[in-house]
């Protein structure tokens, strides 16, 4: 989900919710929660359901319920062409920083595949980025001094 140049929900999530509850004959009210207010407002009733992709860990598996995936997500990293990275095994350096959504399947992923890169979690889905930005600048080479900014992630939680 986005928020679109109007300030409303878009998106697939969006349009498939829609005509859920088009189906259902229900009203559909979108909430545009912060990713780790999701699962504890579903439990506590805050809502009837999240449509985002989560995935079904074993911690949630004893909480929620999950439907059959309506999308085949994988986990990706994208880098600059420039960056000079070329194998994947390159990421695992403490001059490597990707970000990731607080407490999405990226951010376990990347603190397991990735332990000697810089992790920066974001609260928000929004707010990931995909370098260079002021904090995080491009990447010339390889061996450069300062960090290689990536993104991890595909909308996978």
């Amino acid at each position: 989900m986005y928020i679109d140049d109007s300030g409303n929900p878009a998106g697939y999530d969006v349009d498939l919710m829609n005509m859920l509850a088009e189906d259902l004959g229900v009203e559909l009210e979108i909430a545009n929660l912060e990713f780790d207010a999701m699962i504890p407002g579903l439990i506590a009733r805050q809502f009837d359901m999240v449509s985002v992709g989560l995935v079904g860990r074993p911690a949630r598996l004893e909480q929620l319920w999950f439907t059959c995936p309506y999308v085949p997500y994988r986990q990706v990293v994208v880098v600059n062409n420039d960056s000079g990275i070329m194998s994947i095994d390159e990421l695992n350096s403490s001059d490597v920083t990707m970000t990731a959504v607080t407490g999405s399947t990226a951010a376990s992923l990347t603190e397991t595949r990735f332990p000697n890169a810089e992790l920066i979690q974001l609260d928000e889905v929004y707010e990931r980025h995909i370098g260079p930005t002021e904090e995080c600048p491009p990447v010339t080479s390889a061996k450069q001094r300062g960090p290689a900014c990536l993104g991890l992630g595909s909308g996978t939680h």
